[in-house]
């Protein structure tokens, strides 16, 4: 691999790796042991905080890429804690706020057609009553 792309290649994987991995695990045991809501977000929390004192930890002991790659992936681990919050703030997550976003919008681009002939309307009246 060119030096010029190892940097941008291994913050990429260890980013990956770090959220990929807190991520598994910290469903897998909140879902193996029944947690919703808050509860959930805790376990999730306490979780991937351990794992990222892992990945921390090693990234300490090794040198090179190798370090930054699990530095990074401590950065990812941590970084993914704020969607879990959303989560259980509000059922969906961000990705409930995006669908119900879309519906909106959807919903008034539908309407459009509409609200421009209602408009051409009202502009026409204007014109129609500044004239008299």
């Amino acid at each position: 691999m060119s030096e010029k792309f190892k940097l941008p290649a291994v913050s990429m994987a260890g980013a990956a790796f770090g959220l990929s991995v807190s991520e598994f695990v910290s469903e897998f045991v909140a879902r193996a042991s029944g947690q919703t809501g808050w509860k959930k977000f805790g376990v999730k929390v306490g979780i991937k905080s351990l794992l990222a004192l892992i990945f921390y930890g090693i990234a300490t002991r090794v040198s090179g890429l190798w370090s930054l790659g699990f530095e990074i992936a401590t950065y990812g681990t941590l970084g993914s804690m704020l969607p879990d919050f959303f989560m259980a703030w509000n059922p969906g997550g961000l990705i409930g706020w995006a669908e119900k976003a879309a519906v909106v919008v959807r919903g008034a681009a539908r309407k459009s057609p509409e609200i421009t002939k209602e408009l051409a309307e009202i502009e026409s009246e204007l014109a129609v009553s500044s004239r008299m």
